[in-house]
């Protein structure tokens, strides 16, 4: 973990031309999506207790008229990536992503999307299909560097675990300088997924972000306190 945290610190004493903003904040889409023609990678790490620690991927690619579609691979915990307990989401599963913007006017714009796939990826269990739905309004204000979302949410209790099947999502970014931005999301409900995140991101290239934050999980949910680091690669 060292040797990483010295990584990161190098690519942010290393920062070249500015970058376009995320396709995500941390845990909810940021309703910007991606250039046609272009690739976004995401790859997130959430930090818990010495040793305990779960990941999550996201790749899309830009298609024309404001669509994009991709892959997530989410929840690999090791250790502990066999669980069928429906308090927790379904571990290793495999979705498919899809996301459509309408642009309401210059700063506003109206996201739907949905991830959809199957549970237990390569543990042996038996696999089911689960899915989250969600559908935002995004405001940017280019002049200020500031970019509010809010929405809902649907999903099954496989996807999020035990708890709510519906709720809102927050998220909002401040761009306070050339290369740093404050950031945080909000997913309601009292499921494992039912957090909070505050932090900030950097861009280090034009086509790299390095993203940090603190994990704070809502009153009734499953999931501990922890610290979320994100590496963003797109073209």
């Amino acid at each position: 973990m060292t040797s990483f945290i010295n990584l990161c610190i190098f690519f942010i004493l290393s920062l070249s031309s500015p970058a376009w903003s995320q396709q995500n904040f941390f845990n909810i889409p940021s309703g910007q999506l991606t250039r046609p023609g272009k690739y976004f990678y995401q790859h997130q790490l959430n930090l818990y207790a010495p040793g305990a620690l779960s990941s999550k991927q996201h790749l899309v690619y830009g298609i024309a008229h404001g669509l994009e579609g991709g892959v997530n691979f989410l929840n690999f915990t090791p250790r502990q990536n066999t669980t069928t307990d429906l308090n927790d989401p379904a571990a290793n599963t495999l979705a498919l992503t899809f996301q459509k913007r309408f642009r309401l006017d210059r700063r506003v714009s109206f996201n739907v999307g949905t991830q959809a796939g199957t549970t237990q990826i390569g543990t042996g269990q038996g696999n089911q299909f689960t899915s989250k739905s969600y559908g935002l309004l995004s405001w940017h204000h280019r002049e200020t560097h500031l970019r509010v979302t809010g929405g809902a949410w649907i999903s099954d209790r496989r996807f999020n675990g035990n708890g709510d099947t519906e709720g809102i999502l927050l998220g909002a970014e401040w761009k306070y300088s050339d290369r740093f931005y404050l950031m945080g999301d909000w997913i309601s409900g009292g499921t494992k997924n039912s957090v909070a995140v505050l932090g900030g991101m950097a861009d280090v290239t034009s086509n790299l972000q390095l993203c940090y934050g603190v994990l704070f999980p809502n009153k009734n949910s499953r999931e501990g306190e922890g610290l979320v680091l994100e590496l963003n690669l797109f073209n």
